[in-house]
Protein backbone atom coordinates (compact mmCIF):
# COMPACT_ATOMS: atom_id res chain seq x y z
CA UNK A 1 0.00 0.00 0.00
CA UNK A 2 1.39 3.32 -0.64
CA UNK A 3 0.19 6.58 0.74
CA UNK A 4 0.53 10.15 -0.40
CA UNK A 5 1.68 13.30 0.97
CA UNK A 6 -0.17 15.45 2.36
CA UNK A 7 -1.98 18.49 0.42
CA UNK A 8 -0.27 21.34 0.42
CA UNK A 9 -1.55 25.31 0.20
CA UNK A 10 -1.19 26.16 -3.39
CA UNK A 11 -0.38 29.95 -4.49
CA UNK A 12 -3.52 32.45 -5.49
CA UNK A 13 -3.84 33.48 -8.97
CA UNK A 14 -6.75 36.19 -8.37
CA UNK A 15 -5.17 39.52 -6.51
CA UNK A 16 -7.38 41.78 -4.81
CA UNK A 17 -5.13 43.02 -2.47
CA UNK A 18 -1.66 41.47 -1.16
CA UNK A 19 -1.21 41.35 2.69
CA UNK A 20 2.68 40.65 3.70
CA UNK A 21 2.90 38.09 7.03
CA UNK A 22 5.38 38.34 9.00
CA UNK A 23 5.85 35.18 11.07
CA UNK A 24 9.22 35.51 12.48
CA UNK A 25 12.10 38.01 12.19
CA UNK A 26 12.90 35.05 9.67
CA UNK A 27 9.77 33.83 8.38
CA UNK A 28 7.61 35.65 6.21
CA UNK A 29 4.49 35.01 3.61
CA UNK A 30 1.33 36.41 2.26
CA UNK A 31 -2.47 36.43 2.22
CA UNK A 32 -3.91 37.01 -0.44
CA UNK A 33 -7.61 38.37 -0.68
CA UNK A 34 -10.06 36.35 -3.24
CA UNK A 35 -13.99 37.08 -3.41
CA UNK A 36 -15.48 34.37 -5.89
CA UNK A 37 -17.86 35.40 -8.11
CA UNK A 38 -20.40 37.60 -5.28
CA UNK A 39 -17.71 40.41 -4.86
CA UNK A 40 -18.68 41.95 -1.54
CA UNK A 41 -15.33 43.93 -1.91
CA UNK A 42 -17.32 45.95 -5.08
CA UNK A 43 -20.88 46.00 -3.25
CA UNK A 44 -22.15 49.40 -1.92
CA UNK A 45 -21.59 50.59 0.35
CA UNK A 46 -17.24 49.63 -0.32
CA UNK A 47 -15.52 48.97 2.31
CA UNK A 48 -12.55 52.03 2.80
CA UNK A 49 -10.76 50.26 5.84
CA UNK A 50 -9.29 47.24 6.55
CA UNK A 51 -8.33 45.26 9.72
CA UNK A 52 -6.06 41.92 10.10
CA UNK A 53 -6.71 40.23 13.52
CA UNK A 54 -4.97 37.01 15.18
CA UNK A 55 -7.31 34.84 17.45
CA UNK A 56 -5.01 32.84 19.47
CA UNK A 57 -6.95 30.07 21.73
CA UNK A 58 -10.29 32.46 21.41
CA UNK A 59 -8.85 35.40 22.29
CA UNK A 60 -8.44 38.28 19.26
CA UNK A 61 -5.88 40.91 18.65
CA UNK A 62 -5.74 43.15 15.95
CA UNK A 63 -2.33 43.17 14.15
CA UNK A 64 -2.98 46.05 11.72
CA UNK A 65 -5.11 49.03 9.97
CA UNK A 66 -4.98 49.96 6.70
CA UNK A 67 -7.05 52.00 4.26
CA UNK A 68 -8.47 50.19 1.54
CA UNK A 69 -7.74 49.56 -1.11
CA UNK A 70 -4.24 49.00 -0.15
CA UNK A 71 -1.73 50.03 -2.78
CA UNK A 72 1.58 48.55 -0.93
CA UNK A 73 0.06 45.97 1.16
CA UNK A 74 -0.24 45.51 4.53
CA UNK A 75 2.62 44.49 7.07
CA UNK A 76 2.06 42.56 10.21
CA UNK A 77 3.57 42.41 12.86
CA UNK A 78 6.12 39.88 14.12
CA UNK A 79 4.21 36.45 15.30
CA UNK A 80 5.23 33.74 17.10
CA UNK A 81 5.17 30.22 14.37
CA UNK A 82 5.06 28.00 17.94
CA UNK A 83 0.75 28.30 18.17
CA UNK A 84 -2.21 27.48 15.74
CA UNK A 85 -3.87 30.89 14.60
CA UNK A 86 -6.39 32.26 12.75
CA UNK A 87 -5.71 35.03 10.77
CA UNK A 88 -9.12 37.70 10.12
CA UNK A 89 -9.56 40.09 7.65
CA UNK A 90 -12.74 42.64 8.57
CA UNK A 91 -13.14 45.22 5.73
CA UNK A 92 -15.32 48.53 7.46
CA UNK A 93 -17.55 51.11 5.42
CA UNK A 94 -17.07 54.77 6.24
CA UNK A 95 -19.66 54.58 8.59
CA UNK A 96 -17.57 52.26 10.95
CA UNK A 97 -19.66 49.01 9.80
CA UNK A 98 -17.91 45.87 9.20
CA UNK A 99 -19.20 44.77 5.67
CA UNK A 100 -16.74 42.23 4.78
CA UNK A 101 -14.85 39.63 6.82
CA UNK A 102 -12.44 36.05 6.44
CA UNK A 103 -10.66 33.99 8.25
CA UNK A 104 -7.97 31.14 7.73
CA UNK A 105 -8.42 27.88 9.09
CA UNK A 106 -6.32 27.29 11.93
CA UNK A 107 -3.02 26.64 11.10
CA UNK A 108 0.50 27.35 12.56
CA UNK A 109 1.69 30.36 11.27
CA UNK A 110 5.27 29.52 9.91
CA UNK A 111 3.30 27.06 7.24
CA UNK A 112 3.18 30.83 5.40
CA UNK A 113 6.55 31.10 5.21
CA UNK A 114 7.60 31.54 1.33
CA UNK A 115 3.99 30.96 0.44
CA UNK A 116 1.12 33.28 -0.67
CA UNK A 117 -2.05 31.94 0.93
CA UNK A 118 -5.49 32.46 -0.16
CA UNK A 119 -8.36 34.10 1.89
CA UNK A 120 -11.71 34.13 0.87
CA UNK A 121 -13.91 37.43 2.23
CA UNK A 122 -17.13 38.01 1.63
CA UNK A 123 -20.50 40.51 2.60
CA UNK A 124 -21.50 39.95 6.31
CA UNK A 125 -25.22 39.20 6.60
CA UNK A 126 -24.79 37.33 2.82
CA UNK A 127 -24.58 34.32 1.45
CA UNK A 128 -21.68 34.07 -1.12
CA UNK A 129 -20.72 31.20 -3.29
CA UNK A 130 -17.63 29.81 -2.38
CA UNK A 131 -14.47 30.38 -4.52
CA UNK A 132 -12.31 28.33 -6.63
CA UNK A 133 -7.98 28.81 -5.70
CA UNK A 134 -8.43 31.66 -8.64
CA UNK A 135 -11.02 33.06 -7.65
CA UNK A 136 -13.83 32.18 -9.82
CA UNK A 137 -16.20 30.01 -8.72
CA UNK A 138 -16.06 26.41 -7.09
CA UNK A 139 -18.05 23.99 -8.42
CA UNK A 140 -18.80 20.21 -7.57
CA UNK A 141 -18.46 17.58 -9.98
CA UNK A 142 -21.88 16.48 -9.50
CA UNK A 143 -24.74 17.30 -7.93
CA UNK A 144 -25.23 16.74 -4.37
CA UNK A 145 -28.22 13.85 -3.67
CA UNK A 146 -31.11 14.39 -2.48
CA UNK A 147 -29.96 13.63 1.01
CA UNK A 148 -26.25 14.90 1.21
CA UNK A 149 -24.09 14.05 4.64
CA UNK A 150 -21.82 16.78 5.60
CA UNK A 151 -18.75 16.38 7.65
CA UNK A 152 -15.51 18.35 8.36
CA UNK A 153 -12.12 16.08 8.17
CA UNK A 154 -8.64 17.44 9.42
CA UNK A 155 -10.23 21.26 9.98
CA UNK A 156 -9.59 21.95 6.34
CA UNK A 157 -12.06 19.55 4.20
CA UNK A 158 -15.39 19.19 3.86
CA UNK A 159 -16.46 16.53 2.65
CA UNK A 160 -19.62 15.46 0.83
CA UNK A 161 -21.64 12.38 0.40
CA UNK A 162 -24.85 10.68 -0.59
CA UNK A 163 -27.41 9.72 2.56
CA UNK A 164 -29.49 7.31 0.68
CA UNK A 165 -27.45 4.71 1.06
CA UNK A 166 -27.07 4.09 -3.13
CA UNK A 167 -23.43 5.83 -3.25
CA UNK A 168 -20.09 5.36 -1.80
CA UNK A 169 -18.69 8.34 -3.41
CA UNK A 170 -17.68 11.74 -1.91
CA UNK A 171 -16.84 15.47 -3.07
CA UNK A 172 -14.35 17.34 -0.96
CA UNK A 173 -13.53 21.22 -0.85
CA UNK A 174 -10.38 22.48 0.87
CA UNK A 175 -11.18 25.14 2.95
CA UNK A 176 -7.45 25.83 3.05
CA UNK A 177 -6.67 26.50 -0.98
CA UNK A 178 -10.40 27.34 -1.84
CA UNK A 179 -10.21 24.22 -4.34
CA UNK A 180 -12.77 21.42 -5.12
CA UNK A 181 -10.53 18.34 -5.23
CA UNK A 182 -9.96 15.84 -8.06
CA UNK A 183 -9.83 12.19 -6.67
CA UNK A 184 -11.97 12.02 -3.48
CA UNK A 185 -11.52 8.87 -1.28
CA UNK A 186 -14.38 6.64 -2.07
CA UNK A 187 -16.06 5.32 1.02
CA UNK A 188 -16.40 1.86 2.07
CA UNK A 189 -19.80 1.43 2.27
CA UNK A 190 -22.69 3.57 0.89
CA UNK A 191 -23.60 5.53 3.55
CA UNK A 192 -26.30 7.04 5.76
CA UNK A 193 -24.62 7.99 8.86
CA UNK A 194 -20.89 8.70 8.94
CA UNK A 195 -18.07 10.05 11.79
CA UNK A 196 -14.86 11.88 12.00
CA UNK A 197 -12.26 10.72 14.61
CA UNK A 198 -8.63 12.62 13.64
CA UNK A 199 -6.96 10.74 16.15
CA UNK A 200 -7.52 7.10 15.94
CA UNK A 201 -6.40 4.41 18.04
CA UNK A 202 -9.40 2.19 18.66
CA UNK A 203 -8.64 1.97 22.56
CA UNK A 204 -9.05 3.73 25.73
CA UNK A 205 -4.95 5.08 25.12
CA UNK A 206 -5.02 8.97 24.19
CA UNK A 207 -4.00 8.84 21.20
CA UNK A 208 -0.99 10.95 20.26
CA UNK A 209 1.33 12.00 17.49
CA UNK A 210 2.92 8.33 16.60
CA UNK A 211 -0.13 6.26 17.78
CA UNK A 212 -3.08 8.39 16.46
CA UNK A 213 -4.27 8.26 12.55
CA UNK A 214 -7.38 9.67 10.87
CA UNK A 215 -10.26 7.24 10.52
CA UNK A 216 -13.96 8.04 9.45
CA UNK A 217 -16.60 5.85 10.71
CA UNK A 218 -19.60 4.78 7.65
CA UNK A 219 -22.52 3.04 8.70
CA UNK A 220 -24.32 1.69 6.24
CA UNK A 221 -27.76 -0.17 5.07
CA UNK A 222 -28.13 -3.20 6.60
CA UNK A 223 -26.34 -2.48 10.11
CA UNK A 224 -22.87 -2.57 7.89
CA UNK A 225 -20.28 -0.59 9.46
CA UNK A 226 -16.61 -0.17 8.49
CA UNK A 227 -13.42 2.21 9.11
CA UNK A 228 -11.96 4.21 6.61
CA UNK A 229 -8.30 4.78 7.23
CA UNK A 230 -7.26 8.18 5.86
CA UNK A 231 -4.40 8.46 7.73
CA UNK A 232 -2.68 12.18 6.07
CA UNK A 233 -4.06 12.13 2.62
CA UNK A 234 -6.98 12.24 0.91
CA UNK A 235 -6.23 10.79 -2.11
CA UNK A 236 -8.53 7.78 -3.90
CA UNK A 237 -5.65 5.42 -3.33
CA UNK A 238 -4.47 5.47 -0.36
CA UNK A 239 -7.13 4.42 2.08
CA UNK A 240 -7.15 1.09 3.84
CA UNK A 241 -11.13 -0.18 5.63
CA UNK A 242 -10.49 -1.37 9.27
CA UNK A 243 -13.40 -3.60 10.43
CA UNK A 244 -15.77 -1.96 12.94
CA UNK A 245 -17.06 -4.05 15.88
CA UNK A 246 -20.51 -3.61 17.32
CA UNK A 247 -20.92 -2.00 20.60
CA UNK A 248 -22.14 -4.27 23.53
CA UNK A 249 -25.64 -3.98 23.76
CA UNK A 250 -25.97 -2.01 20.81
CA UNK A 251 -26.70 -2.07 16.88
CA UNK A 252 -25.43 -0.59 14.44
CA UNK A 253 -29.03 -0.69 12.15
CA UNK A 254 -30.43 1.15 15.30
CA UNK A 255 -28.59 4.43 14.83
CA UNK A 256 -27.93 4.35 10.82
CA UNK A 257 -28.94 7.42 9.71
CA UNK A 258 -28.69 9.69 12.88
CA UNK A 259 -27.22 12.59 12.96
CA UNK A 260 -23.63 13.15 14.13
CA UNK A 261 -23.42 15.74 17.37
CA UNK A 262 -19.88 16.51 18.37
CA UNK A 263 -19.51 16.38 22.89
CA UNK A 264 -17.31 20.22 22.70
CA UNK A 265 -15.76 19.26 25.87
CA UNK A 266 -14.24 15.81 25.15
CA UNK A 267 -14.56 15.72 21.14
CA UNK A 268 -16.44 12.80 20.94
CA UNK A 269 -19.57 12.75 19.01
CA UNK A 270 -22.78 11.38 19.41
CA UNK A 271 -24.18 9.30 16.31
CA UNK A 272 -28.27 9.94 17.41
CA UNK A 273 -30.39 7.02 16.39
CA UNK A 274 -33.66 9.15 17.08
CA UNK A 275 -32.68 11.98 14.67
CA UNK A 276 -33.30 10.27 11.73
CA UNK A 277 -36.61 10.59 9.85
CA UNK A 278 -37.49 7.46 8.38
CA UNK A 279 -37.23 3.61 9.78
CA UNK A 280 -38.49 2.93 13.26
CA UNK A 281 -38.85 5.24 16.16
CA UNK A 282 -34.91 4.30 18.49
CA UNK A 283 -33.90 4.84 21.41
CA UNK A 284 -29.92 3.95 19.99
CA UNK A 285 -27.03 6.18 20.37
CA UNK A 286 -23.64 5.42 19.61
CA UNK A 287 -20.91 7.23 21.36
CA UNK A 288 -17.78 7.35 19.89
CA UNK A 289 -15.05 8.65 21.54
CA UNK A 290 -12.06 10.75 20.63
CA UNK A 291 -9.81 7.68 19.68
CA UNK A 292 -12.42 5.71 18.10
CA UNK A 293 -14.05 3.62 20.95
CA UNK A 294 -17.51 2.43 19.82
CA UNK A 295 -20.07 2.60 22.95
CA UNK A 296 -23.61 1.73 23.08
CA UNK A 297 -25.63 4.50 24.57
CA UNK A 298 -29.85 4.72 24.92
CA UNK A 299 -32.40 7.23 25.72
CA UNK A 300 -35.57 5.66 27.68
CA UNK A 301 -37.71 6.48 24.60
CA UNK A 302 -37.88 5.16 21.20
CA UNK A 303 -38.22 8.34 18.65
CA UNK A 304 -37.67 9.34 15.11
CA UNK A 305 -37.21 13.14 13.63
CA UNK A 306 -35.99 14.27 17.33
CA UNK A 307 -33.95 17.17 17.54
CA UNK A 308 -30.54 16.87 19.20
CA UNK A 309 -27.77 19.09 20.42
CA UNK A 310 -24.75 19.29 23.18
CA UNK A 311 -24.87 21.37 26.06
CA UNK A 312 -21.37 22.29 26.88
CA UNK A 313 -20.74 21.06 30.38
CA UNK A 314 -24.11 19.49 30.69
CA UNK A 315 -24.54 16.28 28.02
CA UNK A 316 -26.66 15.59 25.06
CA UNK A 317 -29.73 16.91 24.85
CA UNK A 318 -32.91 15.32 22.66
CA UNK A 319 -36.12 16.92 21.92
CA UNK A 320 -39.39 15.87 20.65
CA UNK A 321 -39.63 13.06 18.10
CA UNK A 322 -42.68 10.72 17.50
CA UNK A 323 -42.02 8.31 20.62
CA UNK A 324 -43.20 4.69 20.26
CA UNK A 325 -45.13 3.57 23.63
CA UNK A 326 -47.82 2.53 24.91
CA UNK A 327 -48.12 5.12 28.04
CA UNK A 328 -48.39 7.85 26.09
CA UNK A 329 -49.65 10.51 29.18
CA UNK A 330 -45.72 9.33 30.61
CA UNK A 331 -43.99 10.13 27.38
CA UNK A 332 -41.86 13.42 28.20
CA UNK A 333 -40.40 15.70 25.86
CA UNK A 334 -36.82 15.66 26.62
CA UNK A 335 -34.11 13.49 27.29
CA UNK A 336 -30.27 14.22 28.68
CA UNK A 337 -28.08 11.64 28.35
CA UNK A 338 -25.39 13.54 30.80
CA UNK A 339 -21.35 13.39 30.56
CA UNK A 340 -20.32 10.14 31.62
CA UNK A 341 -23.80 8.20 31.94
CA UNK A 342 -24.75 5.70 29.27
CA UNK A 343 -28.30 5.88 29.83
CA UNK A 344 -30.58 9.61 29.35
CA UNK A 345 -32.28 11.10 32.07
CA UNK A 346 -35.87 11.56 31.53
CA UNK A 347 -36.97 15.28 31.96
CA UNK A 348 -39.88 15.06 33.71
CA UNK A 349 -40.65 18.27 33.37
CA UNK A 350 -40.91 18.83 30.12
CA UNK A 351 -44.77 17.80 28.81
CA UNK A 352 -45.23 15.48 25.72
CA UNK A 353 -43.94 16.59 22.26
CA UNK A 354 -44.08 14.79 19.32
CA UNK A 355 -42.70 17.39 17.12
CA UNK A 356 -40.81 16.42 14.22
CA UNK A 357 -37.62 17.58 12.00
CA UNK A 358 -37.12 20.85 14.60
CA UNK A 359 -33.63 22.17 14.88
CA UNK A 360 -31.75 22.62 18.42
CA UNK A 361 -28.51 24.92 19.09
CA UNK A 362 -27.04 25.60 22.43
CA UNK A 363 -26.91 28.94 22.41
CA UNK A 364 -24.29 28.68 25.76
CA UNK A 365 -24.01 26.39 28.65
CA UNK A 366 -27.20 27.38 29.94
CA UNK A 367 -29.63 28.15 26.76
CA UNK A 368 -31.00 26.22 23.56
CA UNK A 369 -32.58 27.39 20.76
CA UNK A 370 -35.33 24.87 19.62
CA UNK A 371 -36.78 26.12 15.91
CA UNK A 372 -38.61 24.56 12.97
CA UNK A 373 -39.85 21.48 12.88
CA UNK A 374 -43.46 19.86 12.51
CA UNK A 375 -46.22 19.55 15.57
CA UNK A 376 -48.08 16.01 15.18
CA UNK A 377 -51.69 17.78 13.68
CA UNK A 378 -49.13 19.11 11.04
CA UNK A 379 -48.93 22.70 12.16
CA UNK A 380 -45.42 24.12 12.47
CA UNK A 381 -43.79 23.97 15.32
CA UNK A 382 -43.32 27.20 17.45
CA UNK A 383 -39.62 28.52 18.12
CA UNK A 384 -38.60 27.65 21.99
CA UNK A 385 -35.68 28.93 24.61
CA UNK A 386 -35.12 26.64 27.24
CA UNK A 387 -32.59 27.08 30.14
CA UNK A 388 -30.93 24.36 31.32
CA UNK A 389 -30.56 24.39 34.69
CA UNK A 390 -27.66 22.22 37.14
CA UNK A 391 -27.57 18.99 37.86
CA UNK A 392 -29.87 19.43 41.51
CA UNK A 393 -28.69 15.47 42.02
CA UNK A 394 -27.52 12.41 39.85
CA UNK A 395 -30.75 12.01 38.26
CA UNK A 396 -32.40 15.29 37.85
CA UNK A 397 -31.56 18.33 35.90
CA UNK A 398 -33.93 21.49 35.48
CA UNK A 399 -34.99 22.28 31.61
CA UNK A 400 -37.61 24.79 31.36
CA UNK A 401 -38.55 27.60 29.15
CA UNK A 402 -37.30 30.72 29.85
CA UNK A 403 -39.24 34.06 31.19
CA UNK A 404 -38.49 36.10 28.27
CA UNK A 405 -40.94 36.40 25.39
CA UNK A 406 -40.54 33.55 22.79
CA UNK A 407 -38.73 34.40 19.98
CA UNK A 408 -40.85 34.98 16.81
CA UNK A 409 -41.95 32.30 14.58
CA UNK A 410 -40.43 31.51 11.30
CA UNK A 411 -42.53 32.34 8.17
CA UNK A 412 -42.50 29.25 6.78
CA UNK A 413 -42.90 25.46 7.90
CA UNK A 414 -39.33 23.91 7.59
CA UNK A 415 -39.94 19.86 7.87
CA UNK A 416 -36.26 19.61 8.58
CA UNK A 417 -34.45 22.34 10.24
CA UNK A 418 -31.01 23.00 11.51
CA UNK A 419 -29.85 25.57 13.83
CA UNK A 420 -26.68 27.19 14.30
CA UNK A 421 -25.56 29.73 17.01
CA UNK A 422 -23.96 32.70 15.31
CA UNK A 423 -23.06 34.71 18.53
CA UNK A 424 -22.48 34.21 22.41
CA UNK A 425 -25.27 34.13 24.44
CA UNK A 426 -23.72 36.55 27.47
CA UNK A 427 -27.71 38.56 27.23
CA UNK A 428 -30.65 37.55 26.58
CA UNK A 429 -30.27 39.59 23.82
CA UNK A 430 -26.95 39.80 22.68
CA UNK A 431 -28.02 35.88 20.94
CA UNK A 432 -28.86 35.33 17.57
CA UNK A 433 -29.17 31.60 15.47
CA UNK A 434 -29.05 30.46 11.45
CA UNK A 435 -32.07 28.17 11.05
CA UNK A 436 -31.49 27.02 7.57
CA UNK A 437 -34.01 24.40 6.71
CA UNK A 438 -36.27 22.51 3.71
CA UNK A 439 -40.07 23.12 3.36
CA UNK A 440 -42.36 20.68 2.64
CA UNK A 441 -42.37 21.06 -1.39
CA UNK A 442 -38.30 20.57 -0.79
CA UNK A 443 -37.34 24.06 -0.95
CA UNK A 444 -34.71 24.72 1.40
CA UNK A 445 -34.52 28.40 3.40
CA UNK A 446 -32.44 30.35 5.12
CA UNK A 447 -33.57 32.30 8.45
CA UNK A 448 -31.14 34.70 10.85
CA UNK A 449 -33.17 34.74 13.96
CA UNK A 450 -33.14 36.63 17.44
CA UNK A 451 -34.88 37.19 20.67
CA UNK A 452 -37.06 39.53 18.91
CA UNK A 453 -36.57 39.71 15.04
CA UNK A 454 -36.49 36.97 12.25
CA UNK A 455 -35.14 37.94 8.49
CA UNK A 456 -35.20 36.04 5.41
CA UNK A 457 -31.57 35.20 4.13
CA UNK A 458 -31.68 34.18 -0.12
CA UNK A 459 -29.36 32.01 -1.10
CA UNK A 460 -27.39 32.86 -4.24
CA UNK A 461 -29.46 30.10 -6.12
CA UNK A 462 -32.05 28.38 -5.84
CA UNK A 463 -32.01 25.07 -3.65
CA UNK A 464 -34.28 22.49 -2.37
CA UNK A 465 -33.29 19.44 -0.04
CA UNK A 466 -30.06 21.23 0.73
CA UNK A 467 -28.12 20.42 3.85
CA UNK A 468 -25.93 23.21 5.73
CA UNK A 469 -22.24 22.64 8.30
CA UNK A 470 -20.12 24.71 10.01
CA UNK A 471 -17.31 25.37 8.19
CA UNK A 472 -13.28 25.06 9.30
CA UNK A 473 -12.74 28.34 8.83
CA UNK A 474 -16.22 29.28 11.24
CA UNK A 475 -18.47 30.36 8.79
CA UNK A 476 -22.17 28.53 7.89
CA UNK A 477 -21.62 26.08 4.57
CA UNK A 478 -24.79 25.32 2.43
CA UNK A 479 -24.42 22.72 -0.16
CA UNK A 480 -27.08 20.63 -1.91
CA UNK A 481 -29.94 21.35 -4.04
CA UNK A 482 -30.51 21.78 -7.93
CA UNK A 483 -27.01 23.69 -7.91
CA UNK A 484 -23.60 22.23 -7.97
CA UNK A 485 -22.14 25.24 -5.97
CA UNK A 486 -21.27 25.58 -2.23
CA UNK A 487 -22.49 28.97 -0.16
CA UNK A 488 -21.38 30.17 2.89
CA UNK A 489 -23.05 32.65 5.32
CA UNK A 490 -20.88 34.87 8.12
CA UNK A 491 -22.99 37.21 10.62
Amino acid sequence: MTRRARIRAGVGLGVVTSIVVACTATLQGGLTLITGPDDGLTQLPVPTHLRVQLVVNGQTTIVSEAGFPATNGITLPSQSSATIDTLTVVGFDDAGDAVVSGSTIPISLDQLSGITLNLFVQRTAQFSRLPSGDGGTAFLATPPSTKPILTTIYSRYLMIADGTGKSAATQLYDTLTWNVLAAPPPLPLKPLSIAFVPGFTGSDAAADATAGFAALLTLGVDGSAAWLDLTDSVSADAEVTLEASVPDGGSFSAVAGGQSVFDSDDGSLFVVGATRTTGAPTAAILHVTSTGVLQAFSLNVARRGAAATYVPGKGLLVFGGNAATDAASEMTGAELLPNGSSLATVLKNIPLDTTTGAGASALDSSDVLLAGGIMAGGAAAPTRLYHVGDLTGTTTMTLKLTAEAAPPMLPVKLALAQAFTLAPNGTKSAWSAMIVGTETSGVTSAYELNASTVTAVPFRVPRAHAQAITLPNGSIGVVGGDATTLESFIP
